[in-house]
């Protein structure tokens, strides 16, 4: 929690790949574990955001692109089966639901920004 905190209040202009969704997504999704970011913790890191003007992007493609260049690189992943990938597309797109979308196979991030 502390690092992401300090991600977003540390300066203006900042891009965090991987952030806390990605904990609560992979906790469910890969490693079937309780998130290390609680409910209350998500909820002052949302606030966090708001109060820095934070924008939230989801980058987000179709599945079909994921799948295709998930086989590409199968051996490099970090998770082995495309059901596995399928579930956490699937938990993405529903946690992320309000955050702006940006399809990076159809729009140029400054579209979004």
């Amino acid at each position: 929690f502390e690092h992401y905190a300090h991600q977003i209040l540390k300066s203006d202009n900042v891009v965090i790949d991987r952030s806390w969704s990605s904990e609560l997504i992979y906790s469910k999704c890969y490693r079937n574990t309780q998130s290390r970011i609680t409910f209350e913790q998500e909820s002052e890191l949302y606030r966090l955001c708001l109060d820095k003007n934070v924008k939230l992007l989801f980058c987000n493609t179709s599945f079909s692109n994921i799948e295709k260049s998930y086989l590409n690189r199968q051996s490099e992943e970090y998770v082995s089966k495309l059901e596995k990938i399928k579930n956490i597309y699937d938990e993405y797109n529903n946690k992320l639901k309000n955050w702006k979308a940006f399809d990076y196979e159809k729009q140029s991030i400054f579209e979004c920004i």
